[in-house]
């Protein structure tokens, strides 16, 4: 075994010199007038990074980081880029935060005082339990542009997850330049992962430590995009992770996804066990059911029932749950907790089920299956079948059984298994769960100008989601969310009634009933008529030559109507649209008209495909989507009084 206090002297000359040189620029005198930023920096630009110098060093005891950066601020809608936030915990600790005020001239307004820097609790919506905390700083300065610049160390007792590393913090942001250090002691070896790298990076051995570093220099602002995987997947970014976990009296190791799940398993050893009347009530609920499922679904409305969300920051840096009886008897708990109580009580009946630990939301970045780390923010029940899988969302207490929705669909997950961490991916939906389907019957009345309304909309999967607004209670908000929901103007909504479908791609159901003023658009002695009724009216969409990300279409989706109009008896149909049928990669647009007596019938399709699109193609995706917009645009018929 080396000698702990010799590593240690050799490890802090290397510290010395590094820190000598990675201050360097942070501390010269800088000029920060806005008029000293190149003017291709200044381009798209509501941010400007001036400088950013950031170090993690692990050691055997722990890690540091320390932070010196300086921002600018152009666009007063991004004045919240000037605020100072960290957060700490039981496990972390803020050592020292300095900050400055500049004006667009680069002169200084004021120093940060010890007085000036808050420490408050952390505590978030839904949360009673929070060991986190902040420390922050407004520098409530609102003459743009000017910058802000600020220092901290910040010391880790834990050896587990760390902040990831990137130039770029956010769209529209330049950096004029960006540097990032690791130092990691022999004994407390780190794995490093680049995506999309392209920056100056060196790996260096010496004394007894590795030394690695990252420069950037002069990157322009990148201009947001609509349709792209998440900002942290999009520029080069640099996650840090430690091959060996300690934490507390758990130790692990992240070498693998095998290996990380078999720590977090760990975690859960001695929690799943219920009191006994609690194991004869689950029992006498589910004895009679003759079906695993129909018993899954029994357990997971008592579940639901029972107990209630609450986010929960104690004990193990909150990744260790509560027990299943502290659960049961307090009847809430957090994602990890009501998701072990969930397992507990499935246990009780002989069905096996798995934690699975999930980077939930539409703007978490994608898990890289080649580099193991955590950086997961919540967690949901995974029960295996044969034939099929079932994933439960337990924090909700509203949710259909067995439907996860767009906030953790078709990503991947780590099973917590008792032979390890097992990567999977969760259900992906298809257009016939994505959909949302129109049938209405429409009579224009004798005068040509409007029409009465009988409608059915099913919102299924993704458009359930859209929908839920309209399952509000109160009467006068559930209208509103009608009304606001259909936008169509011109219209008196009469009778509507709201009914949700709980199944495992549950639907929420409009019964309208309805009239819209001024409908058909006189022409002379013709009327127009627009077919696509109760379509949202949709622009086209400007192509964008410059265009630098792969089109992104997170998941599949679908319209489907079938509308019949209903003519008064004295006026003749003309003009109907021709029948369209496109297919592409993209998508598929299908309209086809009939008349049939002084009926209408007008069928409309398209759907959307999930994909990742080269860039390339950026043109020829909103060719298509424009092109379906165009088509909806002109179907229409003239109708002609006899």
């Amino acid at each position: 075994m080396p000698n702990r206090l010799y590593l240690g002297r050799k490890f802090k000359v290397l510290l010395l010199v590094v820190l000598a040189a990675g201050q360097l620029f942070a501390t010269e005198k800088q000029d920060f007038s806005v008029s000293a930023i190149a003017p291709d920096l200044l381009k798209d630009a509501a941010t400007v990074i001036r400088y950013r110098t950031e170090q993690l060093t692990f050691k055997a005891e722990g890690v540091e980081q320390e932070v010196s950066y300086a921002i600018t601020i152009i666009n007063k809608n991004s004045i919240s880029a000037s605020y100072f936030i960290e957060g700490y915990d039981k496990y972390s600790k803020i050592l020292s935060v300095t900050g400055k005020i500049y004006d667009a001239y680069g002169k200084k307004i004021k120093s940060l005082s010890a007085s000036d820097i808050i420490d408050a609790s952390n505590i978030s919506d839904g949360a009673i339990f929070d060991e986190s905390r902040i420390k922050g700083y407004s520098p409530d300065y609102y003459t743009v542009p000017f910058t802000v610049e600020y220092s901290y160390k910040k010391v880790f007792k834990k050896n587990y997850i760390f902040p990831t590393w990137s130039a770029y913090r956010a769209w529209n942001q330049s950096v004029v330049q960006s540097d990032f250090i690791v130092l990691a002691e022999h004994e407390s070896p780190v794995q490093i992962n680049e995506t999309l790298g392209k920056g100056n990076f060196t790996k260096t051995l010496k004394y007894e430590g590795t030394m690695y570093e990252w420069h950037e220099t002069n990157l322009p602002a990148i201009r947001a995009e609509s349709d792209t995987k998440p900002f942290a997947n999009l520029v080069p970014t640099v996650w840090v992770t430690p091959q060996n976990i300690a934490f507390e009296d758990y130790a692990g190791s992240a070498n693998s996804w095998q290996s990380l799940g078999q720590w977090g398993y760990n975690l859960l050893t001695g929690k799943d066990a219920l009191p006994a009347e609690v194991v004869q009530q689950i029992h006498q609920l589910t004895d009679t059911i003759s079906t695993e499922y129909d018993k899954i679904k029994a357990c997971y409305s008592f579940m639901q029932n029972r107990s209630r969300y609450v986010s929960i920051q104690l004990g193990i840096g909150g990744l260790q749950p509560f027990s299943a009886q502290w659960v049961h008897e307090n009847r809430y708990g957090d994602c990890k907790a009501l998701t072990n109580y969930m397992m507990a009580l499935l246990k009780v009946i002989g069905i096996k089920s798995y934690s699975a630990w999930v980077a939930a939301g539409a703007d978490a970045p994608e898990v890289q299956p080649s580099f193991p780390n955590d950086r997961f923010n919540h967690v949901i029940l995974c029960v295996p079948f044969s034939a099929d899988t079932l994933w439960l969302e337990c924090t909700s207490m509203t949710s259909p059984f067995g439907y996860t929705g767009i906030f953790t669909d078709d990503r991947p997950v780590l099973l917590l298994t008792e032979t390890g961490g097992k990567l999977v991916r969760t259900k992906t939906y298809n257009c016939n769960e994505n959909i949302k389907t129109t049938v209405a019957e429409v009579t224009i009345t004798p005068d040509g100008k409007d029409v009465n309304a009988s409608v059915n909309i099913a919102g299924k999967g993704l458009f359930y989601e859209q929908s839920e607004p309209l399952l509000v209670h109160d009467p006068v908000k559930k209208k509103r969310a009608v009304l606001d929901n259909l936008n169509i103007p011109s219209i008196e909504l009469g009778h509507f009634e709201i009914t949700e479908q709980r199944d495992r791609c549950p639907a929420i159901v409009q019964n309208l009933i309805f009239t819209q003023r001024n409908y058909l658009q006189p022409l002379g002695s013709r009327f127009m008529l627009p077919l696509g009724f109760g379509s949202t009216e949709k622009t086209t969409i400007s192509t964008f030559t410059k265009r630098k990300f792969d089109v992104y279409i997170r998941r599949n989706e679908a319209e489907k109507d079938s509308i019949v109009f209903i003519v008064p008896v004295d006026y003749v149909v003309e003009n109907t649209p021709a029948k369209e049928e496109i297919k592409t990669k993209y998508g598929e647009y299908h309209i086809e008209t009939k008349v049939e007596g002084n009926r209408i019938i007008f069928c409309r399709y398209f759907s959307l495909n999930k994909g990742c699109y080269p860039v390339e193609e950026y043109n020829d995706f909103i060719g298509f989507k424009n092109l379906c917009i165009s088509k909806d645009k002109n179907a229409k018929c003239t109708l002609r009084k006899l």
